[in-house]
């Protein structure tokens, strides 16, 4: 079973703060300063700084109280999971963040693959799941759940306060009613097919790294010499006799002037979402016997169930609490005035028969950002890593290559139990 949700477009905007009111707030506002607040004054070169970005703390603290963050605070700082709660989020690890990976760290089995198909052996960067990480840029959201739910802070390195402001409100809203004209009315079908893909592809260029941004030039061995000696050279590549692509640096300084707090804030909300999806609705609800993950994206989860409906594993003694919160997680195929008598029903375990009413309001919430829609449901999935699996068991069948168009995915689900 595929679960996805989409990310809501609320971000804020930046605001200037005194530095020494910034450090004052926070040894008011948390509970968590294991030191004499005389011990923590505010050195001398930074006693009377006006900063953009917030605060620098250069002594080390332990958070574990509930009240640390200004409203949308984005924190640089180093996190950890106790060692007694690893157990707790063993089935998915609650940190992600790149990493370089060497061969020594994957286990035997990847080490015989690796070395059986002849692939590399040279350390990769890769996103991962973690117990820990050091200098992470957590938005307040998030870091608030992992506090909650006992994770430990040792130092703050940098916060960077901001003012909320729902900038982009009028965005998502174009995006969702546009999907949802398609819905009812199929000649608005590629007016919300183009609005889903501008929704879905919007933030990720507010993350992208100018940095690397290089000039191309194709030339001949001769022309190759000359750029060779500049020193804005990168590169080489030999294409063949007497071709070579040649990789220069920008003449000119490109201006880092992308919002990339846009991206940030994106990417922390679905890891957010994702988070609050396992931990606080499938493990406060379900038995984990019923349940396991095959495969997990930015926004979306793949569950193998031990029955037909999600709703069928919820443990007898909280389906009343679980039904009350379920609009929160889903759309469900009830309008508010008969709520009361469908939550009656699923409690009960009788059949509800949705009116009209209730129909439209189940197709608005489909198209309503970080609610958790059904995509597709069948009998079992293949996953061989990242963003590659094979879904089967309902007509037409799911499947993604990672790298690969989609008008060339003619695989079958055969050519995925080889490489299993």
């Amino acid at each position: 079973m595929r679960m996805s949700s989409s990310d809501s477009w609320y971000f804020h905007a930046p605001v200037v703060q005194n530095l020494e009111q910034n450090f004052e707030n926070l040894l008011t506002n948390s509970t968590i300063m294991r030191e004499p607040l005389a011990e923590r004054a505010l050195s001398a070169e930074h006693k009377n700084s006006r900063v953009v970005a917030g605060m620098v703390m250069k002594h080390p603290v332990v958070v574990q109280g509930r009240k640390l963050m200004f409203n949308g605070t984005p924190t640089l700082c180093d996190i950890h999971v106790l060692l007694h709660l690893r157990a707790v989020f063993e089935e998915m690890t609650p940190i992600f963040k790149f990493a370089t990976i060497k061969f020594e760290d994957i286990g035997p089995f990847m080490q015989y693959y690796m070395e059986r198909n002849n692939i590399s052996k040279n350390p990769r960067r890769s996103l991962i799941g973690s117990y820990k990480s050091d200098g992470i840029l957590l938005a307040s959201p998030l870091l608030s759940w992992y506090l909650n739910h006992g994770l430990v802070v040792t130092d703050i390195q940098l916060i960077i306060e901001y003012e909320p402001a729902a900038c982009f409100r009028n965005f998502g809203d174009q995006v969702s009613t546009a999907r949802r004209q398609g819905d009812f009315n199929p000649d608005h079908a590629i007016l919300a097919k183009t609005f889903k893909l501008q929704g879905n592809s919007s933030h990720g260029k507010t993350l992208e790294n100018k940095k690397k941004h290089r000039d191309l030039k194709y030339c001949d061995e001769s022309k190759a010499d000359e750029l060779i000696n500049s020193p804005l050279f990168s590169s080489i590549s030999h294409l063949n006799e007497n071709v070579f692509e040649i990789e220069s640096f920008k003449k000119k300084k490109k201006p880092l002037d992308l919002p990339i707090q846009i991206g940030l804030w994106v990417y922390n909300m679905a890891k957010l979402k994702m988070l609050q999806f396992a931990y606080d609705l499938l493990k406060n609800y379900i038995n984990p016997a019923d349940y396991e993950y095959c495969e997990m994206d930015t926004d979306s989860t793949y569950l193998a169930l031990s029955g037909v409906e999600l709703e069928d594993l919820i443990i007898t003694e909280k389906r009343e609490e679980f039904f009350e919160n379920q609009h929160k997680w889903f759309p469900i195929p009830v309008c508010n005035e008969h709520r009361a008598a469908y939550i009656q029903c699923k409690i009960e375990r009788k059949p509800w028969n949705p009116r009209p009413c209730c129909q439209a309001r189940m197709k608005f919430d489909r198209r309503t950002p970080g609610l958790f829609k059904l995509e597709f449901k069948g009998e079992g999935i293949i996953s061989l890593c990242s963003k590659t699996y094979y879904c089967f068991g309902e007509a037409p069948a799911k499947l993604s290559c990672k790298g690969i168009s989609k008008r060339h995915l003619t695989f079958q689900k055969t050519d995925f139990y080889g490489c299993s």
